[in-house]
């Protein structure tokens, strides 16, 4: 079911309506809009901040555990029980049990110290503190912690005072994966020697990283400069190279300053917030998935967009009501407006119409001053001094159309000719159409502006178009004419009565043809004579029944006239009409087969006739009437003959002198032309039909009567019973006595 406004003009309501409805709508989106950015922004802002100081703090954290470890380095380093480990190259009991007891203290003293490595350069010893293991003393190669002895071969990679993440160190042989921060302190001096300080990574930052971390979903690591991280996490393993990552090239890329974006981290849009790299050349990440942050405002969301809909709708409510009370009054001045206007076309289109129909036809006013003034009121597109060119356009097959359509319909068709015509020929020129009335629309074309020696090709191109257009989408064709090109729009009398003379020429070119009445002036203007012997032998022709000569004999006659201007065909058609209606009366006169013949052309039919195609084939009509009645009457007298033979076969059977020669005697006529006519209509010869005669009765006689054979020979024609006898049995395949006793 379809819901209709109850307004007349249901676009004027339903703009009012829409344009509050937007309005409305407009100013509630915009204002959530920019409450929900500026809230969202807000929150992000906060989180971010928060963030950050989180991560300052961590970072501070680290770097004051670092600097611890550190410091217990260096007091390693100088203690000097422990120094004896370091520079001695011979170790008794009592250097090594105080040496390792101060060490296992220090190892004590920070429980975040899994392990202490000394390192005697002298003697190429490692002594180790571990809580599972108590070395006194081992060389280099035999140590199990290569990483550490590569550590101390290439001191000189890394930087002094900075921890070095590196991957476990199976003191155990466990098999457990563990991480550590390796402070290395070695003699400034030789280098020789070295203390190495191994944090545990659980124990140190990675609780500390849990510390810090909120119960956010958020998850927090720390990276180098490279972008390997140097902390351990579920997602985010110690010392994986994550310098790959979109996010982390990012981070890379602004790395001297703090900052935060939105990315996504493992598939998940988040929240990245960064610090500036420390002492350390540390950068500290926190990772806050998107959904996590903004889980705590999708309530507020929501509420606002339940407030937002019901606005809305109250909004809307408020639209009809304004929409409905601001109609009413603007609505009846538009109603007035649209209808004074739409009279107002109409009347002048229609006054226009019949000024351009009166200027074509001559019914114009004599004072230029004064059709200048009418002219200039019309709203005529031309300009009244500008050349001109008109085009007639005739519909094709007329006298179908108005049959086909009602006076509605046909004024339809014409109008949508007209604007089809107006609209192609619009792309180049200015134009105005008239309807003249019946069949002809004529078109006024502004050609002051164009080519004219290339207006016949550009014209011709356009012009098919629009009979293309009208064939296919109405499949009405028509005929145009074009005139030539007149000085003003004064000419226009003259143009319409010379382009419409010239448009009987589709006589000759058919329909859907385009004429110029330029090329029509080039036509012979040399006088025309009718050819009165021609004539004379059309009609003798006629009179002898020769119709193939009487076809021929009209083709020529009226194909002379088409180098002649239009009136030499007319002349002929109408000349030739006359004399061939005097020679049909004469035949009628002399012939009674011709009694009830009619004529069947007159001049009326002819002037309907549209192309020589169909004022041809009415003349064609006619000789093939001439000739088929001529032809019943020379059937009529060849069925005559064959009748009368017949007759007398049938009553001188009997006589032995019946033959061809006493027939054709009996009727008048030669013996070959009987024979021929009978041969030909009854496809046998009469010779057979006496013969086929004779037997009958012979048959008739053998059965019915005692008769001898001798006896029935005579009475059938036969001058002998011996020729009697063969020709039976020829006839018959038997003698007669056999065919008697046979049959009886």
């Amino acid at each position: 079911m379809k819901f209709k406004l109850p307004y007349k003009n249901r676009k004027l309501y339903l703009k009012l309506f829409i344009s509050l409805t937007l309005s409305i709508v407009l100013t509630m989106l915009i204002l959530s809009t920019v409450l929900y950015v500026n809230f969202e922004g807000a929150a992000s802002e906060q989180i971010y901040l928060a963030s950050l100081k989180n991560l300052e703090q961590l970072s501070s954290e680290v770097s004051i555990m670092a600097k611890t470890a550190l410091t217990i380095s260096y007091q390693i380093h100088r203690d000097l029980n422990i120094s004896k480990l370091l520079y001695y190259s011979q170790l008794d009991i009592f250097d090594l049990t105080p040496a390792l007891t101060q060490l296992t203290n220090y190892r004590l003293s920070i429980p975040f110290i899994d392990s202490i490595y000394l390192y005697n350069g002298t003697t190429d010893t490692f002594f180790v503190e571990s809580g599972n293991i108590a070395n006194p003393g081992e060389n280099s190669e035999n140590f199990f912690d290569k990483q550490a002895v590569g550590l101390i071969k290439n001191h000189m990679k890394y930087k002094p005072y900075i921890p070095i993440p590196r991957e476990k160190v199976n003191l155990d042989n466990d098999n457990t994966h563990k991480y550590y921060y390796t402070f290395l302190m070695y003699d400034m001096i030789n280098r020789n020697n070295a203390v190495v300080v191994n944090i545990d990574e659980t124990a140190w930052i990675h609780d500390v990283i849990n510390d810090k971390s909120n119960t956010d979903g958020s998850s927090t690591f720390i990276m180098d400069s490279k972008g390997i991280l140097v902390s351990d996490g579920k997602d985010f393993p110690m010392m994986s190279d994550f310098s790959g990552k979109e996010y982390i090239r990012n981070i890379l890329k602004h790395a001297n300053t703090s900052g935060h974006f939105a990315g996504t981290v493992n598939g998940i849009k988040s929240l990245v917030v960064y610090t500036k790299p420390d002492s350390f050349s540390w950068t500290y990440v926190r990772v806050i998935p998107w959904s996590e942050i903004f889980s705590k405002i999708e309530h507020i969301r929501f509420i606002t967009i339940i407030i937002s809909l019901g606005m809305l709708l109250f909004g809307i409510f408020v639209s009809l009501i304004i929409s409905g009370r601001l109609y009413r009054p603007i609505g009846r001045i538009l109603s007035n407006l649209e209808n004074l206007e739409a009279e107002k076309r109409y009347n002048n289109s229609i006054l226009k119409q019949e000024f351009l129909m009166d200027m074509a036809l001559g019914r114009v006013i004599s004072n230029k001053a004064d059709l200048q003034k009418k002219y200039n009121n019309m709203d005529i597109s031309i300009d009244m001094h500008s050349e001109i060119c008109t085009l007639l356009f005739k519909i094709d097959g007329y006298s179908a159309f108005i049959q086909k359509y009602n006076i509605e319909d046909r004024n339809l068709y014409k109008f949508a000719i007209i604007n089809i015509a107006c609209e192609i020929l619009g792309e180049f020129c200015k134009t105005e159409a008239v309807d003249i009335g019946k069949d002809i629309i004529l078109i006024i074309l502004d050609v002051s502006n164009a080519d004219h020696e290339g207006l016949e090709i550009s014209l011709t191109a356009r012009l098919k178009r629009i009979q293309s257009a009208l064939l296919q989408y109405f499949n009405i064709s028509i005929s145009i004419t074009v005139s030539a090109i007149g000085k003003n729009i004064e000419s226009l009398y003259q143009l319409y009565n010379q382009v419409l003379d010239s448009s009987l020429h589709r006589l000759f070119y058919g329909h859907g043809c385009i004429i110029y009445e330029t090329k029509l002036m080039q036509l012979s203007s040399k006088e025309y004579t009718y050819p009165i012997q021609k004539e004379k032998l059309l009609i003798n022709a006629l009179m002898e029944g020769k119709m193939n000569e009487v076809g021929k004999i009209f083709d020529e006659i009226v194909g002379d006239t088409f180098q002649y201007p239009l009136f030499a065909y007319n002349f002929t058609i109408s000349h030739l009409l006359f004399t061939l209606n005097n020679t049909i009366n004469t035949i009628k006169n002399n012939n009674s087969a011709f009694d009830d013949f009619d004529f069947g052309i007159s001049i009326i039919m002819l002037n309907e006739a549209e192309t020589i195609d169909e004022i041809h084939s009415r003349f064609y009509g006619l000789f093939e009437r001439v000739e088929a009645r001529l032809n019943e009457k020379k059937n009529s007298k060849f069925e005559n003959i064959i009748h009368r033979i017949n007759e007398i076969i049938n009553s001188e059977y009997f006589k032995p002198d019946l033959s061809i020669d006493s027939i054709a005697e009996a009727l008048g006529m030669s013996s070959a032309y009987i024979c021929r006519i009978y041969k030909q209509y009854t496809l046998h010869t009469i010779l057979d039909d006496i013969v086929r005669t004779r037997m009958e009765k012979a048959r008739k006689l053998l059965l019915e009567t005692s008769c001898s054979i001798v006896e029935i020979a005579e009475k059938t024609g036969f001058s002998n019973s011996t020729y009697f006898y063969k020709a039976f049995k020829t006839a018959n395949g038997v003698t007669p006595s056999e065919y008697r006793k046979k049959l009886k």
